[in-house]
């Protein structure tokens, strides 16, 4: 086993790859300036309403759970619901979306990462009010603040049999109060196995043509764990130095 092999199996234990190897395309919104990954098995609506106040730029579900391929002879009148409402998918679809708002200073007076948790939790509270939440938390970038909710919710509403939802939403605050909200929401039987998808949408997400999971970051920690790595190993074991690090050794 030669230095490089032993270097990608040590750096993989602190930075593992991504496993996600289904096709996938871009989705792009010039209105609002983001862009992600999906599948291509992946149907979407644009602008959509559940209350008349709060508009989704997009919502995204896989093809199998689409309106069309509902079973009627089957359907409850809970399954009706979203075709009632103008929706193209089935109540127990996976979803992703996107939701784009200006945050005023009369709801969040200032932007602190205890303010802005506050707001996004009692936002969830008010849009789902059986939502409890599992865990949260937030983080602080050079763009702004990334926030993170994950709650369960029965969307059962006391008819018929329990209909257990898990959520997590990931909220985006810039510094001049633009925020994008980006959800994944499945039946606890269907989290799981779609919740890749999501995390792919994580991972390739530009907004306002910021990458919002910072790779350059990332990318410079690795690299400069990686030459560490590899000037201590070839010391230890009295081999040769790759040339990289002996020219970087004798320009220092």
């Amino acid at each position: 086993m030669n230095v490089f092999s032993i270097l990608l199996i040590g750096s993989s234990i602190f930075f593992p790859m991504s496993v996600f190897a289904q096709e996938t395309e871009f989705y792009q919104d010039e209105r609002y300036d983001f862009s992600f990954q999906v599948p291509p098995n992946w149907q979407y609506q644009e602008d959509i309403s559940f209350n008349g106040k709060t508009i989704f730029q997009v919502l995204m579900y896989p093809d199998e759970f689409s309106l069309d391929k509902l079973d009627e002879s089957k359907a409850g009148l809970l399954d009706l619901a979203p075709a009632l409402a103008g929706l193209d998918f089935q109540l127990k679809s996976p979803l992703m979306g996107i939701l784009f708002e200006d945050i005023p200073q009369s709801e969040v007076s200032q932007l602190t990462e205890i303010k802005i948790l506050e707001y996004v939790i009692e936002k969830i509270k008010i849009d789902t009010p059986h939502a409890k939440t599992i865990d949260s938390y937030v983080e602080t970038h050079s763009w702004g603040w990334e926030v993170t909710v994950v709650s369960a919710v029965d969307l059962s509403f006391g008819f018929g049999d329990s209909m257990p939802y898990i959520s997590q939403n990931t909220t985006y605050f810039f510094k001049d109060r633009e925020a994008y909200s980006v959800f994944y929401m499945a039946h606890e039987d269907y989290y799981d196995e779609y919740r890749p998808v999501f995390d792919n949408l994580i991972d390739t997400l530009v907004i306002r043509g910021v990458v919002v999971p910072e790779f350059q970051e990332i990318a410079l920690v690795v690299l400069a764990s990686a030459i560490v790595m590899i000037v201590v190993f070839t010391r230890k074991c009295n081999l040769p130095s790759p040339m990289f690090v002996k020219n970087s050794i004798k320009s220092t």
